[in-house]
């Protein structure tokens, strides 16, 4: 009995021992794992976080209360208890950065002061401060992108005067929400449906210089949208109201327990619009869950499912610019020009730590798209269906006194694309059935880097192999079948990346990268209709060289870069007979800029704090060797992008929650056409804003604020249509008129419920 009661005795106290509470502590807006982050209790260091993120502490050493503290991060402090075996902590990051951030850009984790490329990054904030309704003043505070926009639902970005020649749409870049891509099996981005109100950081990787996300020629755009980093339940109401019966509702509904994290949202915007036709309405219901089923395995789902009806107004010529900017182009007004489509996308991501130096990230997305667009000349009635995955396998260790990580991984991309073109009838009728298409789109990406850090040189190479593939099957009844298939071979992208720490405040950083652009298939087909087997993929290299700097104090951080970015194979059209024309792969551009980034916390006193953001580029984008249709452009700028651009934002905070937002954007003159024949007038926009913010209580938080949009009420064009054409002796239609002033309010409540 003695020997039974002493081995039971025994037992307990060795369970004792052993047991423990486990976790794990990440970024709430990627979900990436942060290591070092310190484990306080009271004054006392417990313990600091693996390189996976994880800790563990022993039940028997466990305190009420655990605090977690980061370079970057917002402090948080949880209330634990011994029956908890497994917590997750989120750790948002401080409003004004100095790049302690971890951020997913060319690496899975990397911080944003050290990452080996040319990035830029904005912040929940930072997006909400500028946002103003629109995704163009956001995109437009960064150096090295322009961001024309036509209407809510016509916008173009360029990234590095890359896709500039592109009319109605985003081309040539990549882009993703929490790793689902958002950009079409032709290349197309539509990023205006995404609602700002539920991003919590944009990373913009600017020219060819990603691996991991495919090489794009422009760049790769990447959303997240993160998890509630308090424990408990939070609902928050908020409602805009504007000029032009403009109407914003949005609902959040959030929940964060030990283990799981989810975020609900709907939201509703209609706009009335300052132009003929120009009516917008969507509304949208996006969900976003994390559950970590063990210490090691984590789950995350995104779904997301939006319906949209906007009018188009179209472009105008410049008499009517000038004279009548709120009518309509006539064409796109008599057959009540618009488009209207639903959207659903659903992503699944299993992360797994196999251990503290291997992990791996596998993603399932599934998307479907069913729209129509009522046009002058036809009308389209499409549907999409696309699927895909995404693996990524990152591994670290140490090596030869410094840190040594690998990544390689997949992703697969298809794409059912149908459509069908109908007459227009008058008033916008549909007529009778002209054609029906059917295409399919398929994309592999192989990836992989290899990078080694030292205490202060850091080197990493990159590759990615692409291959594309388009099937067309032609359904019409005519008597000629123009089905036919296109199959481009393998490009490889390779990338090559150094950094220097001159300091802790100062860092060096050059690259070398390779992007591409595939043509849609519609690109590569001949003046008969079938496809040119030797049309090829756009490609270019991206040199570059830069220095980031930041004060010891955290007052203050500058970004400065110089590039050169040569594109070959550029498709140009060439003239067969008076009506028939094809494209061949003839000209090359040189894209040559220079881009400045500054954060300066000016003011830091009790009764104000003062943030200055500036960015300023100037670009110098030119075709090196370009004979479109006969002419020969050679030495001309890229149209649609200006040469100077500046931004300056001031934002003031005072004691009790009171705020003033100011910004400022300045663009110069841009060319209009190849030709170089005619140039937009330069302008510049201000943006005002202010508000108070006020904790009523624990649980009640109120948010009231109003502003205006183009506050000196210029006269300008928000959008070029570059190379506009012109029909039966009518001008050239090149001008998007901006906003004129126009005001805006809104009221935010939200209440959190006890935990």
């Amino acid at each position: 009995m003695k020997q039974i009661f002493l081995t039971l005795l025994l037992f307990s106290l060795a369970w004792s021992l052993q047991a423990q509470t486990q976790g794990k502590v990440y970024n709430a807006e990627n979900q990436t794992p942060l290591e070092q982050v310190l484990v306080i209790a009271g004054d006392k260091l417990l313990t600091r976080t693996a390189a996976n993120g994880s800790f563990s502490i022993p039940s028997g050493i466990l305190p009420d209360t655990l605090t977690f503290r980061h370079m970057g991060y917002h402090t948080r402090s949880l209330f634990v208890k011994p029956a908890d075996s497994l917590i997750t902590i989120n750790l948002t990051s401080r409003s004004f950065e100095v790049g302690d951030v971890v951020i997913r850009a060319y690496h899975a984790r990397e911080k944003a002061f050290q990452a080996d490329g040319p990035i830029n990054t904005l912040n929940a904030k930072e997006i909400r401060d500028v946002s103003s309704g629109s995704p163009a003043p956001v995109m437009n505070s960064l150096p090295g992108l322009y961001m024309h926009s036509g209407a809510r639902n016509t916008n173009r970005i360029t990234i590095r005067g890359i896709g500039s020649r592109s009319q109605y749409t985003t081309t040539k870049i990549k882009a993703y929400l929490n790793g689902i891509p958002l950009t079409s099996g032709v290349g197309e981005t539509t990023l205006e449906d995404l609602d700002l109100n539920l991003i919590d950081r944009i990373t913009v990787l600017k020219g060819p210089s990603s691996s991991i996300h495919g090489a794009a020629l422009g760049g790769t755009i990447l959303y997240r949208m993160g998890l509630p980093s308090q424990q408990g339940t939070s609902l928050s109401q908020q409602m805009v109201v504007g000029s032009y019966n403009m109407l914003q509702n949005s609902t959040q509904l959030t929940w964060k327990g030990r283990k799981t994290g989810i975020q609900v949202a709907y939201d509703k915007l209609s706009d009335g619009g300052f132009r003929q036709n120009d009516h917008y309405n969507r509304d949208a219901l996006t969900a976003l869950v994390r559950h970590q089923l063990t210490p090691d395995v984590g789950l995350t789902y995104l779904g997301r499912y939006h319906q949209l009806k906007a009018y188009i107004p179209s472009s105008l010529s410049e008499e009517t610019y000038l004279s009548q900017p709120t009518q309509a182009a006539d064409n796109w007004n008599s057959v009540n020009g618009h488009e209207q489509y639903n959207r659903m996308m659903h992503g699944l991501s299993l992360d797994v730590d196999f251990s503290e130096q291997l992990r791996n990230e596998t993603s399932l997305f599934l998307k479907r798209y069913n729209g129509e667009e009522v046009r002058p000349f036809n009308i389209l009635d499409d549907q999409t269906l696309t699927t895909g995955a995404r693996s990524l396998f990152e591994w670290t260790t140490g090596f030869l006194n410094g840190r040594f990580k690998a990544e390689a991984g997949y992703e697969l991309f298809h794409e059912s694309y149908n459509w069908e073109i109908y007459e227009t009838l008058e008033g916008g009728d549909w007529g009778s059935l002209l054609h029906s298409n059917q295409q399919y789109r398929i994309q592999h990406n192989l990836f992989s880097s290899l990078t080694m850090d030292w205490k202060r040189l850091g080197v990493s190479l990159g590759m990615n192999f692409n291959r594309t593939g388009y099937r067309y099957n032609d359904l019409g009844a005519d008597s000629v079948d123009y089905s036919d298939q296109k199959d481009y071979q393998w490009i490889a992208s390779p990338r090559l990346s150094l950094t220097y720490s001159l300091s802790e405040q100062w860092m060096l950083f050059g690259m070398l990268g390779h992007g591409f652009s595939a043509p849609s298939y519609e690109e590569t087909l001949n003046a008969s209709g079938f496809v040119d087997g030797s049309i090829q993929p756009e490609t270019g290299w991206n040199r570059e060289v830069g220095l980031r700097a930041r004060s010891a104090d955290n007052r203050w951080l500058a970004k400065l870069s110089a590039y050169s970015i040569s594109v070959q194979n550029l498709l140009v059209t060439k003239r067969l007979a008076e009506d028939r024309f094809e494209k061949i792969n003839a000209g090359e551009t040189r894209h040559n800029g220079i881009e400045l980034l500054a954060k300066i916390r000016w003011i830091d006193q009790p009764w104000m704090q003062g943030q200055l953001n500036m960015s300023y580029m100037w670009t110098d984008y030119r075709f090196m060797e370009f004979t479109d249709e006969g002419q020969d452009h050679s030495g001309n700028n890229l149209p649609g992008i200006p040469e100077h651009k500046a931004t300056l934002g001031v934002n003031l905070d005072f004691p009790e929650g009171f705020y003033l937002r100011a910004d400022w954007l300045g663009v110069d003159q841009m060319p209009m056409n190849d030709e170089n024949a005619l140039y937009s007038n330069p302008y510049h926009r201000i943006n005002l804003k202010a508000g108070i913010r006020k904790t009523l209580s624990e649980n009640w938080m109120v948010t009231l604020y109003g502003g205006i949009r183009n506050a000196t009420d210029q006269h300008y064009a928000s959008m070029i249509l570059i190379n506009a054409p012109s029909f039966g002796g009518a001008p050239p239609r090149y001008y998007y008129p901006g906003e004129p002033r126009n005001f805006f309010g809104g009221l935010s409540i939200q209440y959190a419920f006890g935990q």
